[in-house]
């Protein structure tokens, strides 16, 4: 009795449909490359939620408190929770955390995107503080806004931007942080000058 076999593949995916002894049957696999250097596919991020105000000067932002307000409504929007937006001198600060993104780097860049878009025109830093249980794990201090800005704008790269960012761990993540982290003075915690960029999740190659 002959046997025919067919089969189509499509990247990962695969069928076959055979036909022997008047009976049809069929498959369908799929196929991983665990070979290859980087087998995940690319998936373009959304962009970052929209603000509902416009960016507004500083004077503005100390005197009405629906622009920080508004701010935290997109944060939500994306699904972060524990929200605490607040405006200290000339730095914005924020804390929070993500019960769907394990992973602190993309939490981090996520929120300051929306931060250093949606804040004051003339911020000399932005503060992103990720917590777990209400509590402060590491925070992000961005120090130069305005390659930052140029940074999610897709026209310069993350290392020339980390000379500007410093990683402050909480005492309890101490012990678990790279060697590198050296201890700040005035609060004790430990602090990596320039490391911690996360361009994919920051989505800025995929949105310029």
């Amino acid at each position: 009795m002959a046997t025919y076999a067919l089969e189509y593949r499509y990247g990962w995916l695969g069928t076959q449909l055979s036909w022997q002894d008047g009976e049809v049957g069929a498959n369908i696999h799929v196929t991983v490359p665990l070979m290859e250097r980087e087998f995940i596919p690319k998936i373009d991020e959304p962009p970052p939620a929209r603000v509902s105000l416009p960016p507004a000067p500083l004077a503005d932002w100390r005197v009405d408190a629906r622009y920080s307000g508004a701010i935290e409504d997109a944060l939500r929007s994306e699904g972060f929770r524990n929200l605490h937006v607040m405006l200290y001198g000339r730095t914005l600060s924020a804390s929070l955390t993500h019960p769907c993104i394990s992973s602190v780097r993309c939490i981090i860049s996520r929120a300051a995107r929306i931060l250093v878009q949606a804040g004051p025109q003339d911020l000399a830093s932005v503060t992103v503080t990720c917590t777990e249980n209400d509590l402060p794990v590491v925070t992000y201090v961005f120090r130069d806004i305005p390659r930052l800005r140029e940074y999610f704008a897709g026209t310069v790269s993350w290392d020339q931007v980390e000379a500007g960012v410093d990683v402050i761990y909480a005492e309890a993540a101490i012990e678990e942080a790279p060697h590198a982290v050296r201890p700040d003075a005035s609060t004790g915690a430990g602090v990596r000058p320039g490391r911690g960029g996360c361009s994919a999740c920051a989505g800025h190659q995929s949105h310029r």
